[in-house]
């Protein structure tokens, strides 16, 4: 197994035993962290999880991915999923999550979204997020779903 955690210890690193343990429960491929479960608990702001929700909708609309959030900075993947998906990753910014669920749930494994507690540090208007970053991150996601339905190129050998 290998995890993600975003550098900013928004999520506590102790929450990685609870993907974990949702992993060898389930016999999931993939557990991610989502700030949309029940059980989770947060303290994000009004914009921020404007910003969340308006992706959520775009990646369903793109990828038929049934996650809700593919953002949340803690993901728990089998080495086996890695290896087979990995290797044709493109993207190096922000949508790079995106890419790895996607063509992972696109091959058929099984992805699984988990509680977790996000305690968000940034107090700046939008959360750290500029225009230029949500502009970037939507012309990356669209460049994934290019690659994936019009070039094939996730399919190719």
């Amino acid at each position: 197994m290998l995890s993600f955690l975003d550098a900013d210890l928004d999520i506590h690193p102790r929450q990685i035993q609870t993907l974990c343990h949702t992993m060898d429960k389930t016999h999931a491929d993939v557990v991610i962290g989502s700030k949309y479960h029940p059980a989770s608990k947060l303290n994000t702001p009004k914009r921020r999880k404007l910003i969340s929700f308006i992706y959520k909708i775009m990646l369903f609309l793109l990828f038929k991915l049934p996650l809700c959030d593919t953002q949340a900075g803690l993901k728990l993947f089998k080495t086996e999923v890695l290896k087979r998906v990995f290797p044709k990753v493109v993207c190096k910014r922000f949508a790079f999550d995106v890419e790895l669920l996607a063509n992972a749930h696109r091959i058929g494994y099984k992805i699984l979204e988990c509680p977790i507690v996000l305690k968000f540090r940034r107090e700046m208007r939008w959360g750290n997020i500029k225009f230029k970053t949500l502009y970037s991150t939507g012309i990356d996601t669209l460049a994934i779903f290019y690659r994936m339905y019009i070039l094939r190129y996730y399919d190719k050998q």
